[in-house]
């Protein structure tokens, strides 16, 4: 089994509501000796209003000197009104969003356009000089220019380069960066951008593998997807279909979608893309294409299924799998991929920080459903609905040990429902992801909301099959140890 912990409720007793409050925080500084002048700050979101004297604007920060003291406070909620108040701030500025195709084409532009309205202000798009780009004038509720993004939307790859040359305050990579630029990365100073505050997880994806509605195919074997894109399979007869050649469509290489079905499917066999295939720099054109084609067959995101029909996907230990929502978020979907937004560390403009917040925050999930992505809010299926995969864990182990734990296993869970939280480790450590701390703080924020109540949650520690099963099954109950640790730590921060 995989290094995870799965996260099962179930109904067992009462637990209290939870509410959560907005509290803004101010730092005491030492005196600044510099001329002031007055300003009103007022929160935008909350109206909390702060008069005095201005100190210093940094282009993140104010230092106000007010009747209670000189305050530290956050400029990206602010907003500024007095004579103090600076003519020329990071708030009028330009700056880059570049990267993914598929983030970028679609779910970007309506993500900033949220931010925007939460913001009460506006937005105004206009075309770029080159297809992939849009750019996109924020104002506030004033009709003052807040900034310009420059939204580029070439391919994954484009984000790291942008990244490195200062184009970019946000990265957009729908697959993780790679090794090759991560020391590219490193070299140009920006260090360790897969750390917790620098790699950020968007939504996730699942990479479908799509055909015309004509053709008959409904599932297929992963072993058969590589040989067919590689052009050792290439008629539809040799898979028990028509006397055909098969056309296959494939995204340009640098897109996340070509590398990470690349990293996933060809690599890991030894083999690569077949020189027949037809490239296609765009998800929608290229899912329209296989749609009109009832002999092709292509990927792309899942987003894109559009007029195409996407297929299941069979593993080699034979368990079919559908690209479904809630299999893509526990991520055992085999073509599961999470689309990031990457940052370099330093002091992002105010709204770029507003717009990364947001994007990442939990009112931001509904959004990223409507547009067709695999958002992270919580959900949940019955045991029900996970027979096939239970089966299978029966039929794997040989161990009796092993099957005795099993079996204890599935009475504990008869009456239970999955959640689609599943948190990742290292291998054989109890060290976590980026994305499943970020997890656990949303697990403490569901059951805040009351997602919980009723419920006993079970933590549910797995490990792989590798080495003796006395060893796994303690890594295994030390990893559900640790999580429980945590979501206790992330509910307690949030008063609970």
């Amino acid at each position: 089994m995989m290094d995870m912990i799965q996260t099962i409720v179930r109904q067992k007793r009462m637990v209290a509501s939870f509410f959560r409050w907005r509290v803004l925080f101010a730092v005491l500084l030492a005196p600044v000796f510099a001329t002031a002048e007055p300003v009103r700050l007022t929160s935008i979101t909350t109206g909390f209003i702060i008069s005095g004297e201005l100190i210093r604007f940094d282009g993140q920060d104010y230092v106000v000197r007010s009747s209670i003291g000189q305050l530290t406070i956050d400029g990206y909620d602010m907003r500024c009104d007095g004579p103090g108040c600076p003519k020329t701030s990071i708030f009028q500025t330009t700056y880059g969003v570049v990267g993914s195709n598929l983030i970028g084409s679609t779910l970007m532009p309506e993500l900033i356009e949220a931010y925007s309205e939460t913001q009460l202000g506006t937005v105004e798009r206009r075309a770029g000089n080159e297809a992939s780009q849009l750019v996109m004038r924020l104002r506030n509720d004033t009709g003052q220019d807040l900034a310009e993004i420059d939204l580029r939307a070439g391919g994954s790859a484009e984000a790291f380069s942008a990244l490195i040359s200062g184009e970019a305050a946000i990265g957009m990579s729908s697959r993780k960066v790679s090794d090759l630029e991560f020391a590219a990365l490193e070299t140009a100073g920006i260090k360790e951008i897969t750390r917790a505050g620098t790699e950020h997880v968007l939504a996730l994806d699942g990479l479908i593998v799509i055909v015309s509605r004509d053709n008959p195919s409904k599932t297929l074997n992963v072993d058969d997807l590589a040989d067919i894109f590689s052009g050792d399979i290439n008629n539809w007869e040799q898979l028990g279909g028509p006397n055909a050649p098969i056309k296959v469509y494939m995204r340009e290489p640098g897109s996340g979608t070509h590398d990470s079905f690349t990293g996933a499917v060809l690599t890991p066999r030894n083999t690569s893309l077949t020189d027949d295939a037809t490239i296609v720099s765009s998800s929608r054109d290229l899912s329209d294409m296989v749609a009109a084609d009832p002999f092709a067959i292509g990927v792309t995101g899942i987003a894109y299924e559009r007029n195409g029909r996407a297929l299941a996907l069979e593993t080699s230990c034979g368990l079919v799998v559908e690209p479904t929502e809630f299999n893509v978020k526990t991520e055992e979907y085999p073509l599961a991929r999470r689309l990031y937004l990457y940052t370099t560390g330093a002091p992002l403009p105010v709204s770029a920080k507003g717009i990364l917040d947001y994007s990442l925050s939990d009112d931001a999930q509904f959004q990223i459903a409507d547009l067709g992505f695999v958002d992270q809010s919580i959900s949940a299926i019955s045991l029900n609905e996970q027979g096939r995969r239970i089966a299978e864990a029966f039929i794997g182990p040989r161990d009796p040990e092993a099957l005795r734990t099993m079996r204890e296993l599935a009475l504990e869970l008869l009456e239970a429902d999955r959640l689609s939280t599943t948190l990742r480790f290292r291998r054989s450590s109890s060290v976590l992801d980026v994305k499943s701390l970020d997890d656990i703080g949303r697990l403490a924020r569901f059951a805040a909301k009351g997602g919980l109540d009723n419920k006993e949650v079970l933590l549910i520690g797995f490990a792989d099959d590798a080495g003796r099963f006395e060893a796994n099954v303690s890594l295994s109950q030390q990893r559900a140890r640790q999580i429980r640790a945590e979501l206790e730590a992330a509910l307690s921060n949030l008063n609970v």
